[in-house]
């Protein structure tokens, strides 16, 4: 825990979380990124004098779970913000420096570098796919973070699968096929087929 709650974390959305957050986000606008603190007590502490989103930052809280996106490791390996995606706690390879991130985030125990003038999103999103932890990786739990948000209900991420709503898992892919995550339909029909037997074939012929 000392190494998480002494640094001051330099936050960003990835490409894949969708325009409608790296258009709010400053690193995206060339700017500075969010500076977060994680406080001992679970709380978020914002350090830097950006607007975004301050009030449910303020209402978020930190903890330390024991899997995600397939893996499971010692207590400290994985941290959840929230009903969000799980953070992957690792060390980046060439700084040796700390990196939480998930499929839609990540954070830096260093300096993050400005944003370079003229690099796209399907850029970053080549990039950011080489350090680990994309969407394939966690489509479940994206999944059931998009059921919070759009109001279906919070299922406090308790490693049960979602519930297969038609029209959920539709916004879904529709969702990862605009990020360009492309391979999501593939996932899901084995995911539905492995744990319900069913034909998901229907399902699945979806147009988009």
């Amino acid at each position: 825990m000392e190494e998480l709650t002494k640094f001051h974390w330099n936050f960003r959305y990835k490409a894949t979380a969708g325009s409608g957050w790296t258009e709010l986000d400053p690193w995206w606008s060339g700017r500075a990124p969010l500076i977060v603190r994680y406080a001992p007590n679970g709380d978020l502490e914002r350090l830097d004098n950006e607007p975004l989103k301050r009030e449910a930052w303020a209402s978020f809280k930190w903890r330390f779970v024991k899997s995600t996106a397939g893996k499971k490791g010692p207590k400290g390996s994985f941290i959840q913000i929230g009903h969000f995606p799980a953070y992957v706690v690792s060390r980046h390879k060439d700084n040796w420096g700390f990196m939480l991130q998930s499929c839609w985030v990540i954070f830096t125990s260093w300096n993050m570098p400005l944003k370079p003038e003229g690099i796209t999103p399907k850029d970053m999103e080549s990039h950011d796919t080489e350090l680990g932890v994309g969407v394939a990786d966690q489509w479940c739990e994206a999944m059931r973070c998009n059921q919070v948000i759009e109001g279906a209900g919070d299922n406090q991420m308790d490693n049960q699968p979602p519930q297969h709503d038609e029209e959920i898992i539709r916004n879904f892919i529709a969702r990862c096929i605009q990020n360009g995550e492309e391979n999501i339909p593939n996932l899901l029909r084995m995911y539905l087929q492995l744990h319900n037997g069913e034909d998901s074939d229907d399902m699945m012929d979806m147009e988009f």
